[in-house]
């Protein structure tokens, strides 16, 4: 099926263009999926790929503040938290307890 986040309510994708650089966006992204389906790559998997690079570059943008870029993409916080478990992007180590003394 569709990744969560994907299925729900996204700009017509003329939205999108007239906020980029429109015809050469649109041949950028054309470009890119011929190359994906001539080498074989299945839906879920480009999916996945877009939403690990998207999210990684908004987290960049927001210095790694979940917060502050969960607002930034428009979705809930926890939302943020359970993608970025699903695609594997939560960079936190898992804190050890303090010795004991």
């Amino acid at each position: 099926g569709m990744p969560a986040g994907l299925a729900r309510s996204q700009p017509a994708p003329s939205t999108i263009y007239s906020k980029l650089s429109g015809a050469r966006v649109k041949q950028q992204l054309e470009t890119l999926i011929a190359q994906m389906v001539e080498k074989g790559i299945v839906f879920d998997e480009a999916c996945q790929e877009f939403e690990r690079q998207f999210l990684r570059q908004v987290l960049e943008r927001n210095r790694g503040n979940q917060s502050h870029a969960a607002r930034e993409l428009g979705m809930h916080r926890n939302t943020l938290r359970r993608k970025l478990i699903e695609l594997r992007l939560n960079k936190r180590r898992a804190r050890r307890p303090a010795p004991r003394a």
